[in-house]
Formats: C-alpha cells, structure tokens, sequence
C-alpha cells in the first residue's frame, strides 16, 4: 500500500510469505511505520489521511467503495445497505433498507440496525461534538433547529425498523457519497455524544481496533461480527 499526505509517502511492507500455510501470531500480520500520531479512532472525527485510511478498514457503511483498484473502486455499491436507496421523484427523500446480519465488534453485543445509523448521523452533526463533519449535513430537514439544541433529534433522519429514511430540504445528487463518508459510519445506538474524540469505538466493518496506545501504537485484527461482503 502507498499513500501521499502532509508532503510525506507512506508504504507499508509485508514480507513475502513462505511456502505453504503460515502459522503463529505473525501470521498475515502487516505492521506500518509511520511518523503521524493516533490517539483515537473515533470515526465522527476523522479528518486526517491515516485517520481515514483506518477507518476505510473499520467502518461499516450503507454504501461503500468496493475493495477494487482503478474505476471499480470509486463507484459506490450497497455495503448494509440491502441495495441502492430509492429516491422520491423530487430528489428530497431517501430511503434505504438495512441488511440483516451485520454486527459491532467487540465488546458491543448490538446488531447493526436502521437505528445504528440514525444514531451515527445525529452523533456527527451534534452541536457539542463540532466535527468537520457538520458541514455535510446542512440540507438533512431539521438541521437548523438540532444545531441550535432547540430539538433532541434530527427531524429529517428516521429509522423504523430496517429502513432508515432522511428528508433532505432540497436535492443532493450526491447524497450517497455524503453518507459514505467515515463519520456516518454506523456506531452503537449506545455511543456517547461527547464534546472530546472516544478513543476507540465498536466498528461494523471487516476490522476492528483491539488495542491502541496513543501516540505510540494501534493494532487492527478481524472483526469476528463481520459478515459483509468486503474482503479481510
């Protein structure tokens, strides 16, 4: 893997692997080297590349960016999403059905419900969090007045059952994109809103953080939960 960012490259290196089945701890194991500090992995609040980058391993979206190189992977398709949302004629409302199956990671027993990304939504856009994520938000109906505390919930973000439906005040063409962003990640109905970054989160993706020392190291194994159709 390369990446650029902060005038910096950035390469990960594994070790080829002998011949036949490898065992032990260090099995398939990819250990990165980098100057950039981690502290939390909080996914309202990720902003910065390897912030990013490791929540693109964690997170679970309605829709995501397949594991693809080239075109392929910067096309969305369903993740828990059960397929792409159906959209009013006017554009202003948007409907997805979840997928059953999919659960946080440990130590969260929850499943991934509608509910788990209307709390993720409301928990990004809250005005005691103050994420770059706000920004994304402004047309979801409602917007104003949660922002200002005058309302406990966004009017325009709705879960019953497993359809997550959002009203939106004008259209967005690329409201998908929007929602595939790492603070929309779906999150535990539990997670609390707080003004500072958690420092690890229960994740829905292929996965997990299970272990992390700030500013010296942070370890990703399989999510057990996982079910999805991205590959470990």
């Amino acid at each position: 893997f390369v990446a650029i960012a902060r005038g910096r490259v950035w390469v990960t290196v594994q070790e080829a692997a002998p011949a036949g089945r490898a065992e032990g701890p260090d099995a398939a194991t990819i250990r990165v080297a980098t100057e950039a500090f981690v502290d939390f992995l909080d996914p309202a609040f990720a902003a910065d590349a390897l912030s990013r980058w490791l929540t693109s391993a964690t997170c679970a979206r309605l829709m995501s960016y397949p594991d693809r190189a080239g075109a392929a992977g910067g096309t969305l398709v369903p993740e828990v999403a059960a397929s792409a949302p159906a959209v009013s004629q006017d554009g202003r409302t948007w409907t997805f059905t979840v997928r059953k199956g999919f659960r946080f990671s440990p130590p969260s027993p929850q499943p991934v419900t509608a509910a788990s990304f209307k709390h993720a939504i409301e928990r990004a856009l809250h005005p005691r969090l103050r994420t770059p994520a706000a920004t994304l938000g402004r047309e979801i109906a409602g917007f104003d007045a949660y922002r200002a505390g005058r309302a406990a919930h966004l009017a325009g973000v709705v879960a019953a059952g497993d359809r997550l439906t959002i009203r939106l005040t004008e259209p967005i063409p690329d409201f998908s994109r929007r929602l595939a962003e790492p603070a929309f990640c779906a999150v535990p109905t539990d997670t609390p809103i707080a003004a500072e970054p958690l420092r690890t989160v229960p994740s829905a993706g292929p996965y997990y953080v299970s272990s992390l020392t700030p500013a010296q190291s942070l370890v990703l194994e399989r999510n057990p939960s996982y079910d999805g159709p991205r590959p470990h």
